[in-house]
């Protein structure tokens, strides 16, 4: 029954975010006031409460989905609250209702999103602490974000990045305040330190499935860096990249805890870093080719540019010749460096492959596919058994090896 509630209730919340995106776009719109890189970023927040309701339906014992619920229903209240705040102040002097609640409602809520982002690094993949040991730093986070939250409730002034004036703050305990956010700061900020910590720790310690959903986490959050790193180079004034690495962060961490396909990540990791070390290099060698020639153009006549569509050519077929080889030698360079078991058991494979080619004894055969079958799956014992045909006695049939396993298993393949 609480299960049936609990995905109900999630499945709500999904509703009113995106009818709070919605609303609150088409209010910013009416006014002309429609902000498209606001917009993109309201949209990739939208999709932590709808993968939060995804995994309470499928781990409901996982917490891990309700804080994607909650840190996108507090994003979306955000959103909102800009759309309806902006139409309010058109409406010739008479706020909407419930306009300065509102306003003071998403001030208090935003340091709370950032505590729930910061448990969600604390508790992930699992829901649950690496130890016991670990619950002294789940107490000071969750005091931080509490006294963040209520001095920023009750601090009097104009709210931060704002030009409105928190209606129900204090003026008496202003320096109270002062103090209490101060040491909240503090707090928070050791908080996410040992929540970083945390996750590295349990990332040492994990095995199997779990370094599956860890790499899966570090994924995601390398390509948000990644994102908004380019983003804030190259587009700074877009949040495309924001969008789209925060978009891609809470499907990430969807896929990991349902556990949908979880050693594909592998896979990822290593075409990311070859693509990307490829785009770079051709990159590199593309923009290298034409400064050179305008360089060396202008050293020997003078002039200030070459001719652009030769350059333009001639680089594009270097590239071109450049592309398939790099990418080899940038593949056999990565599975070297960070797959080496992977590597060894491809090297060893090809090396039969051509043993087979070339070897026409049978006992050397026997040796070097008792070899290969130990160095790659690695068991704890190989036989070999060879079976004659029946009525010439004369040709060996087909080869059948038995590998069992510590325990029992049957076999162990490399990874």
């Amino acid at each position: 029954m609480r299960k049936r509630i609990a995905i109900v209730t999630a499945w709500v919340i999904v509703a009113l975010c995106l009818a709070g995106l919605s609303v609150g776009s088409a209010l910013a719109a009416r006014i002309h006031h429609l902000d498209v890189t606001n917009l993109e970023l309201g949209i990739a927040f939208v999709i932590y409460p709808l993968v939060g309701a995804i995994i309470i339906a499928q781990r409901p014992h996982n917490i891990i989905g309700r804080l994607l619920v909650a840190i996108g229903l507090g994003t979306t209240l955000t959103y909102f609250s800009a759309g309806y705040l902006a139409y309010s102040a058109t409406t010739g002097g008479h706020p909407l209702p419930g306009a300065a609640f509102l306003d003071w409602l998403s001030n208090c809520v935003w340091p709370l999103n950032l505590g729930l982002g910061t448990f969600l690094l604390l508790l992930f993949p699992t829901g649950r602490l690496v130890s016991r040991r670990w619950r002294w730093i789940a107490w000071l986070g969750a005091s931080g974000v509490a006294l963040n939250v209520v001095s920023s409730a009750f601090m009097p002034g104009v709210f931060s990045s704002e030009t409105t004036t928190n209606p129900y703050g204090i003026e008496s305990l202003k320096g109270v305040l002062d103090v209490a956010n101060s040491v909240a700061g503090a707090m928070v900020t050791l908080f996410a330190v040992a929540a970083l910590s945390s996750a590295l720790w349990r990332f040492w310690r994990s095995r199997e499935a779990e370094r599956q959903q860890m790499k899966w986490f570090a994924f995601g959050a390398a390509l948000l860096a990644v994102a908004i790193a380019i983003n804030a180079i190259w587009f700074p004034q877009s949040n495309l990249g924001f969008a789209i690495g925060f978009g891609i962060l809470p499907l990430s961490i969807g896929i990991a805890v349902v556990r949908y396909r979880l050693y594909d990540i592998d896979l990822l990791i290593n075409r990311a870093l070859v693509y990307g070390l490829l785009t770079a290099a051709l990159a590199a060698v593309y923009f290298g080719a034409v400064i050179g020639s305008q360089t060396l153009t202008r050293a020997l006549t003078g002039q200030g540019q070459p001719q652009q569509p030769v350059v333009i050519v001639l680089s594009t077929l270097l590239i071109a010749a450049l592309f398939q080889p790099l990418r080899t030698r940038l593949q056999r360079t990565i599975d070297r460096r960070f797959y080496r078991r992977k590597y060894n058991v491809a090297r060893t494979l090809a090396a039969f492959g051509q043993t087979l080619r070339t070897e026409v004894e049978m006992e050397q055969l026997c040796d070097h596919l008792v070899s290969a079958v130990e160095e790659t799956m690695q068991p704890a014992h190989v036989s070999l058994w060879l079976r004659a045909h029946a009525p010439s006695g004369m040709e060996a049939g087909a080869a059948l090896h038995q590998a069992s396993a510590q325990g029992g298993v049957a076999g162990s393949a490399a990874e």
